[in-house]
């Protein structure tokens, strides 16, 4: 049975929920703690001499509600209906603009401070209508089901159309009419004058994500996906590309400079292509230097940076009856002495750097000897003569033999063949274009 309800000012109540958690702890917290300038206070408000009937499923009391903005700027309205003789209840309304049903949530602007929620109802007795189209600002093929120019009783509730409609690049699911928006899935109450519905074009657009010039990419540079104007979307994750010795940390935007980081939401897009170029940070390795005792505890870790270099550490063991020869790189098989420098030219992604020690049952000099790349003749400077000893090697091994340390500074772009190629570096390293250590000849990434 209906309950029949007489309202007056004072006795005014009203049953909103807000999202997330309970009223009754909301309106507590906010009452005790928050700013004043931040509370918004929702209530129903009824005619004070109307007659209403509240439908059964409705709550016989309604507790004002007092939101804290900081924490959210949503409620729901009222469950249920009321229903006042000679009118039609459509929903609810907070500023007669735009129409609610019931339960639906609601989301206003944070600057209110006070909401009077009220029903919309329609009296049978009158049937004034106005006009109702649409304005695309352009010829368009319109789809099949769209609705003709048709007229609307004043008070009643409609939206527009609320399939999205595509005319080449562009796009349309909102629509705006005096100075407010709407899409399918909301009401416009009926004013009383005619309604255009105006469309809001956006575009789609494209979204390239791209590696940039560098070196050491393990796979493709260039992925392109597909986006809409005034959307959100995700941005790549770190591992869209692969790098040797790199890691994303970020994408720069050609469309506002901005950085963003990997996996970020970036929202209202533009209506233009955007490429997103990565920005690339070195990883930092613990280069390993495992003393072949079978404990994790004896191996030396030193940490180091891509393209960065290390000082090879004194073995802190000794093995009976052998002689320590140098760490031998896992990868390389290059053998390195305590002293020498380890150029950190990375690894692929997943895989780490280790050096093992080389025994020998004879005493081995390990007095670190840095090698002077390009220094061929082994005289200790660059010259023109140190380029035709390359020259020479490479035209007759056997007739111009170089010995290992004059082999080693002279393969100077770490192919392991001396050649012509290494005598053309060496040129360039004799005329002051380029430098002899191993971060000069090991080109850098760019960044």
């Amino acid at each position: 049975m209906n309950k029949l309800f007489r309202h007056t000012a004072a006795g005014l109540s009203a049953a909103v929920l807000a999202v997330s958690f309970s009223a009754s702890c909301l309106t507590s917290w906010a009452e005790d703690s928050a700013d004043p300038n931040t509370l918004t206070t929702v209530s129903l408000v009824l005619g004070e001499d109307d007659n209403y009937f509240f439908a059964k499923d409705t709550p016989g009391e309604y507790e004002t509600l007092t939101i804290d903005t900081t924490q959210t700027n949503l409620f729901y309205m009222p469950k249920g209906y009321v229903t006042k003789e000679g009118y039609i209840f459509y929903g609810w309304t907070f500023d007669g603009i735009r129409g609610y049903s019931s339960n639906s949530v609601v989301q206003f602007d944070k600057s209110i401070r006070n909401i009077e929620i009220k029903p919309v109802l329609v009296s049978t007795e009158y049937d004034e209508r106005v006009n109702v189209s649409f304005d695309f600002g352009k010829e368009i093929q319109l789809p099949k089901d769209f609705p003709e120019p048709y007229t609307a009783k004043i008070g009643t509730f409609i939206s527009p159309y609320k399939f999205k409609i595509e005319d080449g690049n562009a796009f349309t699911s909102t629509y705006t009419f005096d100075g407010n928006t709407y899409s399918g899935e909301d009401y416009l109450i009926v004013p009383d004058h005619d309604v255009t519905f105006e469309a809001v074009w956006r575009h789609n657009i494209n979204l390239t994500f791209y590696a940039g010039d560098v070196d050491r990419l393990t796979g493709g540079d260039t992925f392109v996906t597909t986006g809409a104007e005034g959307t959100s979307t995700e941005l790549s994750a770190a591992d869209r590309f692969g790098r040797i010795g790199y890691d994303i940390t970020g994408w720069t935007s050609d469309y506002d400079g901005e950085t963003y980081l990997p996996g970020q939401t970036v929202s209202n897009l533009p209506g233009v292509d955007i490429t997103y170029t990565a920005v690339w940070s070195p990883k930092k390795y613990n280069v390993v230097f495992n003393q072949g005792t079978g404990k994790v505890a004896d191996n030396i870790k030193v940490p180091g940076y891509t393209d960065t270099t290390i000082v090879c550490p004194e073995p802190t063991v000794s093995k009976e009856g052998k002689y320590f020869a140098g760490w031998k790189n896992a990868s390389t098989g290059d053998i390195y002495q305590p002293g020498d420098e380890y150029f950190i030219y990375g690894v692929a992604p997943g895989l780490g750097i280790a050096f093992t020690p080389v025994w020998s049952d004879t005493p081995v000099d390990t007095t670190s000897k840095k090698p002077v790349f390009g220094d061929a003749d082994l005289s200790g400077d660059i010259t023109v003569s140190d380029i035709v000893t390359i020259l020479q090697y490479a035209a007759n091994k056997e007739k111009y033999p170089m010995d290992a340390e004059a082999l080693r500074n002279s393969d100077v772009n770490f192919d392991t063949v001396v050649d012509a190629k290494d005598a053309g570096i060496v040129q360039l390293i004799e005329a002051g274009i380029l430098g002899n250590t191993e971060e000069d000849l090991i080109q850098p990434s760019g960044n």
